[in-house]
């Protein structure tokens, strides 16, 4: 069993790999890293976070940290509470986004309101070795506060979210929270939208489902969206990052196109260029193409993909997962906001349905395989050497770029797997891939 320490922040299984005593010190540690005087904590409703949450609070104040305590919240909340307070504090959420419930971990905020980048994750581990209690001076107090309702009336305000028009339509939306932190505050977002709030998996804290948002583990709330004949689904996965959409016949899309859906609405108001990693779907470079804008492609990891988004200043950025940024409002995946901006999109067409017209039909396919090293098995980069690609990229992992499409293949930041991602607009090329793959691990 591993510990993960990367610019994903910190996650391992709660007091085995991710123990009390460690979650102590390198809160701490991070604390002392930044001079400002708030911390801001969230996280979602695992069940050992109400543990962590405390000792997260509990090493803060004694680094003479003022905590702002938003309890159970979405992790874009949290971010966004950060980059509202203007340099002036930082932040920890709680959480190991789609992880099973029995995993816990840590992201750090950044007083400009992002996740930690690569080079400041390494430091933060550096320091973590030479950390002392010795320099406990005063300790502060604790405040709570309501992360969620500052993020909606931020949404709803948002110059992309069309908010009279969305109530107007008085849509029926279906939810499936997957018991997580948007539970409570998602049905508020929609709720203040004007539209009718169908809940399905919304008992918070109650796991019925895997946490990750995929067309596998959301089958049951595609029939769900059908049966209520609501006019869209959205779900969403622990920590209220990622964002999955369903139509109102049922019709699951893919965790894949909610970020060139999105875009496709975003830059008909605003054209601006757009980062995304080596993995995500490149129905993006469609809607970039249509648009006249540029792609970025970096390594996975939102973290690496708002540093790029700031280098190369775009303004839209995210990842296949279901995570999409918007930059002026949020630095990290938020799928509160990504479903306004969805909604926003929806007053444009008859229903959800056409949202499927909007791209080439392409097909991927998402296999992962346990690994006890953090690496590429050689059998598969000797393979990989050989072939004729148009090009190949290491930066992160190995990116395999053929005319239909492109082969991804990297150990995860998050989980003992490695990821290989195959995508094509031909069905047999994908399947062919796949094969020849899975016949050499």
């Amino acid at each position: 069993m591993s510990l993960f320490f990367s610019v994903s922040g910190l996650r391992g299984i709660a007091f085995l790999t991710l123990t009390p005593e460690y979650v102590l010190k390198v809160s701490a540690t991070f604390c002392d890293l930044f001079d400002v005087p708030i911390l801001v904590v969230g996280r979602d409703p695992r069940p050992s976070g109400k543990c962590f949450h405390h000792l997260v609070i509990a090493s803060s104040l004694s680094r003479e940290k003022f905590v702002l305590d938003g309890r159970i919240a979405p992790t874009p909340s949290i971010v966004y509470a950060v980059k509202k307070r203007e340099k002036s504090s930082i932040g920890i959420v709680i959480s190991a986004s789609h992880n099973p419930p029995e995993w816990n971990g840590l992201k750090f905020i950044h007083p400009e309101g992002r996740f930690l980048f690569e080079n400041e994750i390494e430091r933060l581990k550096k320091e973590v070795s030479f950390f002392s209690w010795e320099k406990i001076k005063n300790v502060y107090r604790i405040e709570k506060f309501s992360p969620v309702k500052e993020h909606i009336d931020g949404i709803i305000e948002n110059k992309f979210i069309l908010k009279d028009l969305i109530r107007e339509k008085r849509f029926r939306v279906a939810i499936d929270t997957a018991g997580g932190a948007g539970s409570k505050s998602f049905p508020k977002l929609l709720s203040k939208l004007g539209c009718e709030v169908l809940p399905f998996n919304t008992q918070m804290g109650v796991f019925e489902r895997p946490l990750e948002v995929n067309t596998e583990n959301i089958r049951e709330f595609g029939n769900f969206v059908k049966e209520k004949k609501a006019d869209i689904g959205f779900a969403i996965d622990a920590d209220g990052d990622r964002l999955q959409i369903v139509t109102k016949d049922g019709k699951i899309l893919s965790e894949e196109e909610t970020l060139p859906i999105c875009l496709n609405y975003l830059l008909s108001v605003e054209k601006k260029d757009i980062v995304t990693n080596f993995s995500t779907t490149e129905q993006v470079e469609e809607v970039a193409e249509k648009f006249g804008v540029k792609v970025y492609r970096t390594k996975v990891g939102e973290a690496n993909i708002v540093k790029k988004m700031i280098e190369e200043e775009a303004g839209y950025g995210g990842e296949g997962n279901g995570g999409v940024i918007v930059r002026d409002f949020n630095m990290t995946r938020d799928a509160l906001f990504a479903s306004a901006i969805v909604l926003s999109f929806l007053t444009q067409f008859n229903d959800s349905r056409e949202f499927k017209k909007l791209f080439k039909k392409r097909f991927m396919k998402k296999l992962k395989f346990f690994i006890s090293e953090r690496r590429i098995p050689e059998k598969i980069l000797d393979f990989t050497q050989k072939l004729n690609f148009l090009e190949i990229n290491g930066e992160d992992g190995v990116r395999l770029k053929f005319d239909s499409g492109f082969i991804h293949i990297r150990p995860s930041n998050t989980e003992p797997v490695l990821r290989v991602i195959i995508e094509s607009e031909e069905k047999e090329v994908v399947e062919e891939w796949e094969r020849k793959i899975r016949g050499l691990i």
